[in-house]
């Protein structure tokens, strides 16, 4: 039996029955490592003028009783794959021949990347185990394969001499633009994903230069969503901007905030409702009114287009509890009610509430939504000012005991309280509550009032220990702007009307010039220095009459890393301990 010749017989019969194929493959071919070449056409007259290219093409043949694998692994020679990297690739078959002379045929797409893949893991071996798959029996599947050979071998030639680079690589050298895909399908799909969720496509990055690299090939998917920009009403209220399709198999999905899923099977029209609240205060409080509402009216709009929603059970409605829902986005309501109270502008992350979380949820309703004074157990004594934690939220806030050991909450930052302080060298000054936080508190509380803290510092009468405070004030505030991931725009804004105040108010000239650096350093965090305030810190560094340490940060704030360790080596090392420490320290490291 030549199974050489039937083998080759199988491939040419299959490609043949085509409208779009044409294979030119030679039995027992003398040329070296090709076998022949498959010529591939966009019209059925299959002249020349449509002919979109040739496909070369290697066919072995191996004696099997077993034809009833979906896949196999045979061995490549790495010499003939170096050889099928020089065309850019070929298709590789394998024919499995029976003894009564049956065939089944398979196959693997050898291109530049799969070949380098190939090769890599191969190292100094002769020969490298490839996956190979069942060549399709749908002719309309044979053509997609070729027709999608041929763009990938277009896309991928750029890669034919340089070694296939990761995605991580890409990014960490700068060159990744953006990620893509894509294919070719002669089939009319329902969508565009159901051609994913049986084939392999490869995935390409894009350079900044418009190259396109594959970095990966995509297989088995599972399901793929996307984001469609387009508004979402109920009853004639907008819930959401957008909604997100996910697209499986044999079914789909329309996803609706974080806890809406409504579950359908294609090219039917039964729909399964799915909900589980999930995500942050405000995300819940939408979902689950949008839930309510979907009930109540019984469909939804998304865009001008109406989905009726009505369950083919009413046992479905009650499943979800609708009264007991109501009563909870009551509840869900006057939690963000009492932050808002108290000033909180970042939202509540409910995924994993404590038992204490809960005790101080329900302590802020019963101050700030109710107004009555709250009991806090057989706890300790309470402080007057103090911080309250709920899950991601930090709140500070005022507690004013009562009687019957009840205490009335207020927020700190709207509750002005007039204070003054006795010093034993300088006797009694005015100042501000807000001197006292400190880095953390920037760091850490969501309530904060930016606008409050200026305001009242700047109603206080000035003295030289208030300005004191209010200095250390400052330079924490610079310290929390410096240590924090999302640079807060308030807090630095509030941090140069600080530093204004203190220019303004500062009657001691020793102190002047490090009131100017100061404010200088915070308008450097927001912009470039302009040309008056370089001016200003050269006329500093040519006075000569200030110390090293002023001399260290106007160097910094110039740029000038030299001639700020110039100085700096000049401090005692007390002096240089303290530098550190200083917000300054941290521009220094930037030039």
């Amino acid at each position: 039996m030549d199974t050489e010749v039937i083998a080759t017989s199988a491939v040419k019969t299959s490609v043949s029955i085509t409208d779009y194929l044409s294979p030119y493959i030679s039995e027992r071919d003398k040329e070296p490592i090709w076998d022949g070449n498959i010529y591939v056409f966009s019209h059925k007259r299959k002249s020349n003028e449509f002919c979109k290219g040739r496909v070369p093409v290697q066919v072995k043949s191996k004696e099997s009783i077993d034809l009833t694998k979906d896949t196999i692994i045979y061995p490549i020679r790495t010499d003939d794959l170096r050889k099928y990297l020089t065309e850019n690739g070929a298709i590789y078959f394998v024919v499995y021949v029976s003894q009564d002379g049956n065939t089944r045929i398979y196959y693997t797409d050898l291109l530049p990347f799969k070949i380098k893949q190939l090769l890599s893991k191969a190292r100094k071996q002769k020969t490298i185990s490839a996956s190979l798959t069942q060549f399709p029996t749908d002719n309309t599947e044979k053509v997609d394969l070729f027709f999608n050979f041929l763009r990938d071998r277009d896309l991928q030639k750029s890669i034919s001499n340089i070694e296939i680079m990761s995605v991580e690589e890409l990014s960490k050298m700068g060159q990744l633009k953006e990620m893509s895909f894509g294919f070719t399908s002669t089939r009319n799909e329902n969508s565009p994903f159901d051609y994913l969720f049986s084939h392999s496509v490869y995935i390409y990055a894009t350079t900044p230069l418009g190259l396109k690299i594959p970095v990966d090939i995509m297989s088995d998917l599972v399901f793929a969503g996307t984001t469609l920009e387009n508004p979402v009403f109920c009853n004639g209220k907008l819930y959401y901007d957008n909604y997100e399709v996910v697209h499986k198999k044999d079914s789909g999905e329309l996803h609706f905030g974080k806890s809406t899923i409504i579950k359908f099977k294609k090219l039917m029209n039964d729909l399964t409702l799915k909900f589980d609240l999930k995500g942050t205060l405000r995300q819940r409080i939408t979902d689950e009114a949008f839930l309510i509402n979907m009930f109540e009216s019984l469909s939804i709009n998304i865009g001008d287009i109406n989905l009726p929603f009505k369950p083919a059970n009413p046992v479905e409605i009650k499943r979800f509890r609708i009264e007991e829902r109501k009563e909870h986005l009551e509840h869900l309501k006057n939690v963000r009610l009492a932050l808002d109270e108290v000033g909180v502008k970042d939202d509540l992350d409910c995924s994993n509430l404590s038992d204490v979380d809960e005790a101080n949820i329900r302590l802020l309703i019963e101050a700030f939504v109710h107004h009555k004074a709250v009991s806090f157990g057989n706890s300790e004594v309470i402080e007057p000012i103090g911080k309250m934690t709920i899950a991601n939220l930090c709140i500070m806030l005022i507690a004013r005991k009562q009687e019957n050991n009840l205490y009335l909450l207020s927020n700190f930052f709207n509750d002005n309280i007039a204070l003054r302080v006795k010093n034993e060298e300088y006797g009694e000054f005015d100042t501000s509550q807000y001197t006292i936080m400190n880095k953390e508190n920037f760091l850490q509380l969501s309530n904060i009032d930016y606008e409050a803290i200026y305001n009242d510092i700047f109603i206080v009468k000035c003295s030289k220990l208030f300005h004191g405070q209010v200095l250390h004030l400052l330079l924490d505030m610079l310290l929390a702007y410096d240590e924090s991931v999302l640079k807060n725009k308030e807090l630095l804004k509030a941090a140069q009307k600080l530093s204004e105040w203190l220019i303004a108010s500062c009657n001691d000239n020793e102190n002047i010039h490090a009131m100017l650096l100061n404010y200088l350093q915070t308008i450097k965090r927001n912009r470039p220095l302009n040309e008056d305030e370089i001016k200003q810190l050269y006329s500093l560094v040519e006075n000569g009459n200030v110390n090293d340490n002023i001399l260290t940060a106007a160097y910094i704030l110039l740029g000038n890393s030299s001639g700020a360790k110039l100085h700096y080596d000049k401090l005692p090392p007390s002096e240089k301990e303290k530098f550190v420490r200083f917000p300054i320290y941290s521009l220094w490291n930037r030039i």
